[in-house]
C-alpha cells in the first residue's frame, strides 16, 4: 500500500518538477537525483538506500519550501509515508 501511494506521489512529483522554474539548474538536477533515489528505494533493499534519504530528503523540503511550496507538500507527503514505512 505504502508503495503504491509512494509511487503516486513520486508521479505527481515529476510532473510538478517539470512544470516549475528554478533559478539554479544545479536545483532541478539535485530534485531528480533524489528522485532517482527514492525509485531506487522501492526496488532495491529499502533500508539501506532509504536511510540515506532522510537528509537529502530534508535538505530539499528547507531548501525549497519558499519558491516551490506545491514541490515541498509533496516531498513531505514522501517523507511522511518512508516515516509510517518505519524508515
Amino acid at each position: 500500500m505504502h508503495k503504491q501511494e509512494l509511487q503516486t506521489i513520486l508521479e505527481q512529483l515529476k510532473g510538478e518538477l517539470a512544470a516549475s522554474h528554478f533559478d539554479k539548474a544545479t536545483s532541478e538536477s539535485d530534485l531528480k537525483n533524489l528522485i532517482t533515489k527514492i525509485e531506487q528505494a522501492l526496488s532495491d533493499d529499502e533500508a539501506a538506500v532509504t536511510k540515506a534519504l532522510n537528509e537529502p530528503l530534508s535538505d530539499a523540503v528547507t531548501r525549497f519550501e519558499g519558491s516551490h511550496p506545491q514541490l515541498t507538500l509533496l516531498l513531505n507527503n514522501i517523507s511522511s509515508i518512508l516515516s509510517n514505512m518505519g524508515i
